[in-house]
């Protein structure tokens, strides 16, 4: 960092931490998605040997205090024992391969985020049900958000790499993963929250995700404009009309051609080119494509030892971030295993998994995973809300984020916190008028309601 933005760093941190702690609720919540922006770790900074003040503050301390103020007594959409399950399964499971790891202060804070998970997602769905969280409050967010990154990357000095990529205090990609989280939020709001400010929201944060350099949450912007689909087929059902589609598949279509000619013309060496080229010419390597050429060299020394290992070791795996050994081993020059981030060393989180907790911790992440996605779709079948679709739209970005970055250890950071804000909209969508009433007038959902529970007791108390 320059020596001014070295400086705002931490003030803006500590004034953030200190809102987020005693604020009402809502200023409380605004506080702490910003502090999820603020990083304020070095790069230099001995993650293998030392804790950090600033980041046990913002990964367990403040998310525990806000869980302990910040009580609901509003109902909330229960959350299936399977879910449950094999999230606590997991975490459980992290936990005990932490006695075999070579990392063990790592592996705590591996614990640790885990830990940021539960309580967000519980602090979450709180604010969600609560109404604390809205539409309007992450749209102002999202541009609090951008305002700090256009701060930290064009005012303060601090250009975040050599092509000046759009960041806030914390990670491009990160960055970049919580903008198209908001994006999903937004586009998949209710029917009374469209307007002209939602418009102006997704612009921005597509703009802002170019401008981060994230090739792969560039992938997962066009993905979500295909899978806004669902929205139009969940609100008209089978008998949506074909033509509305081709509309909204010409839409789509024109807005990806737009994106990649803002990235080709007016982003020259932005990172998001690399990938453009290698896609579109033959004689072009992965070696080209900026830091995949440098991931590609981890992988393959972590399948070489993997493929090399005793059944146990197969089945059980070495250790809770144990990772960080391997990118010890290839890049031996820079990194020390005093220094080494453990936890970040993979980016993969499903090969890291096999390496550090064998068969039994993939199976358990994809179970947890599958379990989500399941949990929403059957969600937005039942109460016929839109809403419940975000993370059904978001879960193909969310994946190729878990294959080529850390997400397991961004509990507290942009990218974490932002897929959360998402799953915890879609898991928290209440089942409103409309949705009851189609529930009640489809004789298959409505098998499971009391037979007094009719079409017509419905219209009573919700009036069209």
């Amino acid at each position: 960092m320059s020596d001014f933005a070295d400086s705002v760093a931490p003030l803006l941190f500590w004034t953030l931490a200190a809102v987020a702690l005693i604020a009402p609720p809502r200023w409380a919540l605004f506080s702490y998605l910003l502090l999820a922006q603020v990083d304020l770790s070095a790069s230099d900074f001995a993650s293998a040997s030392t804790l950090g003040l600033d980041n046990a503050l913002r990964i367990v301390v403040i998310p525990t205090v806000l869980l302990l103020r910040l009580r609901s007594t509003a109902p909330a959409p229960a959350i299936p024992d399977a879910l449950s399950r094999w999230w606590l399964l997991f975490a459980a499971y992290v936990a005990i391969a932490s006695f075999w790891s070579p990392f063990p202060l790592s592996a705590i804070k591996m614990i640790g985020y885990l830990y940021c998970y539960s309580a967000l997602f519980i602090l979450f769905r709180r604010a969600w049900v609560q109404s604390w969280f809205s539409i309007r409050f992450v749209i102002a967010n999202l541009g609090a958000a951008l305002c700090i990154a256009a701060a930290q990357t064009y005012v303060l000095g601090d250009l975040a790499s050599p092509e000046g990529r759009l960041t806030s205090f914390d990670d491009p990609q990160n960055f970049a993963a919580y903008l198209i989280s908001i994006a999903a939020i937004v586009l998949f709001a209710r029917e009374n929250e469209k307007g002209a400010l939602r418009w102006f929201a997704l612009a921005a944060a597509a703009g802002g995700i170019v401008l981060t350099g994230s090739r792969y949450v560039l992938i997962g912007l066009v993905m979500l404009a295909v899978l806004s689909f669902l929205r139009q087929w969940f609100e008209q059902g089978s008998g949506a009309k074909l033509s509305a589609f081709v509309k909204r598949i010409v839409f789509v279509a024109a807005a990806t051609l737009l994106l990649v000619t803002v990235v080709v013309r007016f982003a020259p060496e932005n990172r998001l080119n690399e990938l453009v080229d290698y896609a579109g010419t033959s004689s072009s390597s992965y070696e080209d494509v900026g830091t995949f050429a440098w991931r590609v060299l981890i992988y393959e020394e972590a399948i070489d030892q993997i493929l090399n290992r005793t059944a146990v070791g197969l089945l059980f795996g070495s250790g809770t971030s144990s990772a960080g050994g391997v990118k010890v081993d290839v890049y031996s020059k820079q990194f020390t295993l005093e220094e080494v981030d453990a936890n970040r060393s993979m980016h993969d989180e499903f090969l890291r998994a096999v390496y550090e907790w064998g068969i039994v911790g993939l199976v358990l992440l994809l179970g947890f995973l599958g379990s989500t996605f399941s949990f929403c779709w059957r969600r937005a079948k039942a109460t016929r809300e839109v809403s419940t679709l975000a993370y059904i739209a978001l879960f193909p970005t969310l994946l190729l984020g878990l294959g080529v970055e850390n997400i397991l250890a961004n509990a507290g950071h942009p990218a974490g916190t932002g897929y959360l804000l998402v799953f915890t909209f879609s898991a928290a969508a209440p089942a409103g008028a409309r949705s009851l009433l189609a529930t009640a007038r489809h004789p298959m959902l409505a098998g499971g309601m009391a037979p007094n529970f009719t079409a017509a007791r419905v219209e009573k108390h919700f009036p069209a």
